[in-house]
């Protein structure tokens, strides 16, 4: 700023301006005292208006200097600035309680909604801020239960300002996507530090009738939205595909595995989701989700055997007989009471996840004794009861009906284990081989005369218990015995080989070309065959590796300690050991290796959150469903979010002041 001149041809010097009290006035070309102006005593006779007083003001610019220190060095001017210290430290004071008291009372909303959200519960009631409303919602209710033990939460709820409580379901929706923010941004530095991921999409119709599209990465496997599907089609797929990964700022190039169920809308090689990724990532390499491969076998196996078929069909028609009634429910339960066994509710057989039928077979063969007794006295009071009752009891009393639900039992015990184990979002695909070979030896194990004999033995004891014949029953009927088909062919060794061809063999495919980094292959036996191995993935993936130096990285003794690891904790122990710089290109592939997935088991588990959006709810917006099951499902890292970059997103969001 250039000061003006006075008529006396002087200016205000930018010297004098050093002083913090000093002001000047362009338009009036003087000069005030901002201490005096606000805290002198004008009832002291010493007290002039010269520096306070808007109508006059200092202007004798020849005598600037002298007047000025003449003023700096009065009484009336230190007592002025003294007064305006000890104000400002006073208003300091206000605004920093006032400050931590409304961090204080934020933290505790943030707390309650995150709360909420974690739990998959609704936030509002009906009709909340109605006079007389009987259900104010979960949220408001949550917060007046705290504040009974918080004395600032409590004053804050009863004596604010309506439109200053920060409890309107704007605010609610402000937090929650706060909140789902902080996530999705701690989830997407993790993925931009591992560059290597996977994607795990699938989609479902929710209660709304909108085809909800579910993606999750698998890097440290973590949830990332639902979107809803414009159309079917794969194209559809990949566009929301590419802007949910846009919108994070990731590549896909960085793509490394593609795991789907049989649907050719995603795994289909021509016009499927998969060939959509392969044509931006090449090495995204497809993997056949086994956790639905093998629901599909075991449903293959129930299907081609009458004995199994009628087993699961008298289970569900046991289920819906006994549990639909509370009369009959109570017959059981007292059956059961006085043949001292555990209550047990029979279980319902779910239609898709066959690894789940376990349970209600072990309540069956647990419960047959009680059956029994409880289907016999039903009492005679409708025919079709009864008449369905009898029908029920003349299927159970024989001896094959025994038989098959102790055979499952066996069967689905090793199967529940597989399937958990496929499952888990820290399973590798060589460990995964290993869990499937073992399960295929099992199973295998169950086709011999041996295994017939044990089942027989425990069917044959049961049926003593529910005072039944233990012999099977003869039939006279004719077995069609068709091309290349032996008499002792049953339809476990069938599932068996079809479980074998289309997800043993095919995830063994997939995990052979990293075989060459199993510690087990780490010796001069398997030398050739691994050089072999490597440079087919060096080639595979070119991109992120050089082969000369990944060759003269695995000629070195990689594992010092000359203990075999598995393949899962090498790359732990290269990391925890600072080897990273030494074996670059050996690191980058391990990394790859556990990137893969071995099923797509995640997205159908992120369809359970959709039960937030239930029938009352049923209009809820996009962006909040998708929030609370990323606050649901990934409660962890929203456990350890920093409340201060909340305050700060909300604050440039405008939410709070």
């Amino acid at each position: 700023f250039t000061f003006p001149y006075d008529e006396s041809h002087r200016r205000f010097s930018h010297d004098w301006y050093k002083r913090g009290w000093l002001i000047y006035s362009p338009r009036l070309h003087r000069l005030f005292c901002f201490a005096c102006w606000l805290f002198a005593d004008k009832k002291n006779e010493y007290c002039s208006d010269t520096w306070m007083d808007p109508k006059c003001g200092f202007s004798n610019l020849k005598k600037g200097v002298e007047k000025i220190e003449e003023h700096e060095n009065s009484k009336i001017h230190h007592n002025a600035e003294t007064e305006l210290l000890l104000t400002k430290h006073r208003l300091f004071q206000q605004r920093e309680n006032k400050f931590r008291k409304n961090r204080h009372i934020l933290r505790r909303l943030i707390d309650a909604a995150l709360f909420l959200a974690q739990q998959g519960l609704a936030f509002r009631g009906h009709r909340e801020y109605s006079c007389g409303s009987q259900n104010e919602g979960n949220y408001l209710q949550l917060l007046k239960l705290l504040a009974k033990y918080d004395a600032l939460l409590a004053q804050h709820i009863k004596t604010s300002k309506r439109n200053e409580t920060y409890l309107s379901h704007h605010i609610q929706n402000d937090f929650i996507h706060a909140l789902a923010t902080e996530v999705l941004s701690a989830i997407n530095h993790e993925v931009q530090e591992a560059k290597f991921f996977s994607v795990i999409v699938d989609s479902t119709i929710d209660i709304g009738h909108v085809d909800q599209f579910s993606l999750s990465l698998w890097a440290i496997e973590h949830f990332i939205t639902f979107h809803d599907l414009p159309g079917s089609s794969a194209e559809d797929f990949f566009h929301i595909l590419e802007s949910s990964l846009e919108t994070l700022n990731i590549n896909m190039v960085h793509c490394q595995g593609q795991p789907y169920d049989g649907d050719s809308t995603m795994s289909g090689n021509i016009s499927g989701l998969q060939k959509h990724v392969k044509e931006v990532s090449l090495i995204a390499l497809f993997v056949h989700c086994c956790a639905h491969n093998l629901n599909l076998v075991l449903m293959d196996a129930a299907s081609c055997c009458t004995n199994t078929q009628l087993l699961f069909r008298t289970i569900e028609s046991l289920y819906t007989f006994l549990t639909s009634s509370l009369p009959h429910l109570r017959i059981l339960k007292e059956e059961q009471e006085k043949l001292d066994t555990a209550v047990q509710i029979l279980k319902k057989l779910s239609d898709t996840r066959w690894a789940c039928q376990k349970r209600a077979v072990d309540t069956v063969v647990q419960s047959l004794p009680a059956l029994h007794k409880a289907l016999g006295g039903i009492p005679n009071c409708k025919p079709k009861v009864v008449s369905d009752a009898q029908g029920l009891l003349s299927t159970i009393e024989t001896f094959e009906f025994k038989f098959m639900p102790i055979f499952w039992r066996n069967v689905l015990n090793k199967i529940h284990t597989l399937s958990t184990f496929l499952q888990s979002s820290t399973i590798d695909l060589m460990t995964a081989l290993n869990f499937l070979d073992t399960c295929l030896s099992d199973v295998e194990a169950f086709h011999s005369d041996e295994s017939f004999s044990f089942f027989e033995e425990i069917a044959q004891q049961l049926a003593k218990e529910c005072d039944t014949t233990v012999t099977f029953q003869e039939k006279c009927v004719k077995k069609n015995k068709f091309n290349d088909e032996n008499l002792e062919d049953c339809p476990i060794k069938d599932a068996r080989q079809k479980f074998k061809l289309e997800t043993y063999f095919y995830l063994l495919m997939v995990a052979s070309k990293f075989n060459a980094l199993n510690p087990k292959t780490f010796d001069d036996k398997h030398a050739e065959i691994n050089i072999n191995a490597i440079k087919d993935l060096a080639l595979f993936y070119n991109s992120d590796i050089n082969e000369e130096d990944l060759l003269e990285e695995v000629s070195k003794n990689i594992l010092s300690t000359g203990t075999v690891l598995p393949m899962n904790e090498v790359l732990s122990f290269l990391l925890a050991n600072d080897m990273k710089k030494v074996f670059p290109n050996v690191c980058i592939l391990y990394q790859i290796y556990m990137t893969l997935p071995v099923s797509s088991a995640n997205a159908e588990h992120s369809f359970s959150r959709l039960k937030l959006k239930n029938y009352l709810q049923s209009n809820m917006s996009e962006e909040r469903l998708s929030d609370l099951a990323l606050l649901s499902i990934e409660r962890d890292l929203a456990d350890e979010l920093e409340y201060e970059k909340m305050y700060l997103y909300l604050a440039h969001q405008k939410t709070i002041n």
